[in-house]
């Protein structure tokens, strides 16, 4: 019995190890405080009430660590409004979105800014159920909620000379055009780092070890 409780304690450990460690930053190409991104030039994000045309933006990026996803802080500026959009971050398959990861939506987001200042972020917290895997390549997608309506934001173009694929879409999505390698919008991911394998095989080993000892005695 005291060989069981061992591994019972030993469960509990390895357990809240996790729970306990301190927010990693999955993705950014952010700047330092005070040049956080280029607030005057950005990817046009709008509906073609107001623009004459619909501009959804879309942009590669390449997590270092993964884990489940926190938080996302977006550099978006408001030219017009309203100042609603989305963002949406999809798989890459072959070099164009292939299916949105799961949970990874977010409606009427609001720019908090006007594009032309700096350096307010559109920031989503309370993320849950949506996670990423490490040294993947992913589509940051940020759209108008519908093509016809009147927004007009910009997402604002990083300050760290960070250039990846770009595509639009005037349609909503459904096509997609590509400008090849280009300055990348602004943005950071944040999340929690998955627990290391060697922990998990610990994890079995002490409760089968608990299970073993306790059989035998009996």
């Amino acid at each position: 019995m005291r060989v069981a409780l061992l591994g019972a304690a030993l469960l509990g450990v390895l357990v809240a190890a996790p729970a306990s460690a301190a927010p990693i930053t999955l993705f950014s190409d952010l700047g330092p405080p005070g040049n956080v991104y280029n607030c005057c030039v950005g990817w046009t994000v709008s509906g073609e009430g107001t623009t004459g045309t619909s501009f959804t933006a879309a942009n590669v990026f390449t997590t270092g660590a993964g884990g489940p996803v926190t938080q996302i802080d977006l550099a978006v500026g408001n030219v017009a409004q309203p100042d609603t959009f989305y963002a949406s971050i999809w798989t890459d398959v072959g070099n164009l979105p292939g299916a949105q990861v799961a949970g990874a939506r977010w409606d009427n987001l609001a720019a908090t800014t006007t594009f032309g200042n700096c350096c307010n972020l559109v920031t989503i917290s309370g993320i849950a159920g949506v996670s990423l895997s490490p040294g993947t390549n992913y589509f940051m997608i940020l759209g108008p909620e519908s093509i016809r309506d009147n927004s007009y934001n910009a997402w604002n173009f990083n300050t760290v000379g960070l250039n990846t694929l770009d595509l639009y879409s005037t349609d909503g999505g459904l096509t997609w055009t590509s400008n090849g390698s280009q300055t990348t919008g602004a943005f950071d991911v944040l999340g929690n780092q998955v627990p290391e394998p060697s922990s998990l095989m610990l994890l079995g080993i002490g409760g089968l070890l608990g299970v073993h000892r306790i059989r035998r005695r009996r």
